[in-house]
């Protein structure tokens, strides 16, 4: 908690601030956008790709479907007027990293970006992650995710990514499989997008590491994406990541026998060069504030009717609640401020679904449904 006070404080001191330079030269950019039955969303994302500030002959786009439903009928219909649009119905289903690679494959682009079907782009959003590529280390760029706001459940989820967003992703970055952009030549040198595996995004991040790249992270690409709006939806949802993380990890350390931890802590030999304390720092905490706010609740009360000593875990729930303001403040969103009281049984129910998995055979890839 108080790893999490100290990275949210320098987090309010040091924004990110990127500013295009006039003599900016545009890139050509192969943006690729997967589908299986997006039929509710998909409108969204080809808005947001329309939208954005960037010369459309320094575009192509794939929209790649695999879906049963109309989704392919309203991506034709949709992309009528854009000349720079390439359309891929498949006839079965074969998976998001199979749809990445063969943008690879058949795009022109010196970067590849990833948009989900249900992600809006700010219409700044690629110049931004473009931009960021200022070294010849940055293989990667990261872009910020917020929360369209339906529900009490979303609501609390948009409390959770302000919380990530401040702790880890400005230090240690993943990829997220959407708003992100790679350069080309990475792809040539480390490989292409693995289709056997669950969570293709986490174990591309891991290779990047481990051949010496770096991710950056950039708050100011911004996309609004959709969530499960039911706890069935965001269960399948989290124990499809934390399965796959653990799977991406386990994978790159067939020799380390206590692998089922990386689905905690990842190696040491995958942080940055730089700064590997504060980067397990940002890992750690961003991954124990919010269940931490419903252990130091129960232990809290645990103590107070008893003989304990209960000011200790009192401090620890008010030194969370502090952490997770100041990651509201980072990102102007106060007005989720009432739903705080409800944060730390969100906790308890991820300590529930880290458990589940761990003790789980074998967890499969589900459509949740977002609209």
């Amino acid at each position: 908690m108080f790893g999490a006070l100290f990275l949210a404080l320098k987090s309010l001191k040091h924004k990110h601030r990127i500013r295009l330079t006039s003599n900016f030269n545009y890139p050509f950019v192969t943006i690729v956008v997967p589908s299986y039955n997006e039929s509710t969303t998909i409108i969204r994302a080809i808005k947001g790709i329309k939208n954005l500030n960037y010369p459309k002959d320094k575009i192509e786009v794939f929209f790649i479907d695999d879906s049963t439903d109309e989704t392919f009928e309203i991506i034709k219909q949709e992309t009528k007027d854009m000349n720079n649009a390439i359309l891929i119905k498949n006839e079965k289903r074969l998976g998001k990293a199979y749809a990445l690679n063969f943008a690879y494959k058949n795009g022109h682009g010196d970067y590849i970006v990833v948009f989900d079907a249900d992600n809006k782009a700010h219409p700044d959003c690629l110049l931004h992650l473009l931009t960021s590529f200022d070294s010849s280390d940055i293989w990667a760029t990261q872009g910020r995710y917020d929360v369209e706001n339906m529900s009490l459940l979303t609501k609390l989820i948009d409390v959770e990514y302000a919380v990530w967003q401040t702790l880890e992703e400005p230090i240690y970055t993943f990829l997220h499989g959407y708003n992100y952009c790679i350069r080309r030549d990475v792809l040539d040198k480390i490989g292409l997008w693995r289709e056997d595996i669950l969570s293709e995004d986490t174990e591309l991040t891991i290779r990047i590491y481990k051949n010496g790249g770096r991710v950056r992270y950039v708050p100011e690409a911004r996309v609004e994406l959709l969530e499960p709006t039911t706890l069935s939806g965001i269960t399948k949802q989290r124990m499809r990541w934390l399965y796959g993380g653990y799977l991406s990890y386990k994978d790159n350390n067939e020799d380390d026998e206590h692998a089922v931890l990386k689905i905690l802590a990842p190696p040491e030999t995958y942080f940055p060069r730089d700064g590997r304390v504060m980067a397990f720092l940002s890992y750690l905490t961003k991954s124990t504030v919010i269940p931490g706010l419903g252990v130091a609740l129960l232990f809290t009360l645990i103590a107070y009717f008893s003989e304990m000593l209960w000011q200790l875990p009192l401090l620890l729930l008010i030194v969370g609640y502090i952490d997770v303001i100041l990651c509201l403040k980072r990102f102007d969103k106060f007005h989720l401020l009432p739903v705080l009281l409800l944060l730390p049984f969100y906790g308890l129910y991820e300590i529930v679904l880290v458990g589940i998995v761990k003790y789980k055979k074998r967890i499969k890839w589900e459509k949740v449904e977002k609209t």
